[in-house]
């Protein structure tokens, strides 16, 4: 008997599910359109209305435009004295300009000149053909970059110049790195021999 009550159960749920054909999706997926639908009619309403004024509001000034030209060629323009805006000229002052003595100036001009002196005397100085036994992950500044040694192998060493990625060189091959021309010389054990090339 119980069994006849469920087909009962399913028969009257089938003949339901065939009388209203729409499901809860169906009605969700509806309204959600439906939200949609007049979200866009809203916004392309506001458009319009904003496009019209603003389009009004240019016609009108460009209305007021034309009538002021129309006026000034055919010389009905009259301008009130209380129009026009006068501008007070501004009071200047002038303050006392202090004058230096001249031997003051002198004497830093000189001492200008001896330092500049000093600086290009510094720079002479080359490194150009000096010998320089860097080790293994240690570094010398050479013709004022830094020259550090990565890995050393029997005939071959990685070399970078202030900061460059690693190139590697064979011993007696020169190269030109980050500026700066050098030449492996030598390699004795984890020292390599570098001497720039000017």
């Amino acid at each position: 008997m119980e069994d006849n009550n469920q087909a009962k159960l399913r028969f009257v749920a089938d003949d339901e599910k065939k009388a209203n054909p729409l499901t809860r999706k169906d009605v969700f997926l509806m309204t959600f359109l439906a939200f949609v639908c007049a979200g866009l009619l809203f916004s392309a309403v506001f458009l319009a209305a904003t496009n019209i004024s603003n389009l009004s509001g240019m016609a009108v000034v460009d209305a007021e435009d034309e009538e002021i030209e129309q006026e000034a060629v055919e010389g009905q323009l009259e301008i009130a004295p209380e129009d026009l805006v006068e501008e007070e000229p501004e009071e200047i002052i002038e303050e006392p300009v202090e004058e230096e003595p001249e031997e003051l100036v002198e004497e830093v001009v000189e001492e200008v000149v001896e330092e500049v002196v000093e600086e290009v005397v510094v720079e002479e100085t080359s490194d150009c053909g000096l010998e320089f036994d860097i080790t293994v992950g240690s570094s010398k500044t050479v013709e004022g970059k830094s020259v550090q040694i990565s890995s050393i192998d029997t005939f071959a060493a990685q070399i970078s110049v202030g900061g460059s990625r690693d190139y590697l060189m064979s011993t007696g091959e020169s190269m030109a790195i980050n500026g700066l021309t050098i030449k492996l010389s030598d390699i004795t054990g984890d020292v390599a021999t570098v001497i720039p090339v000017c």
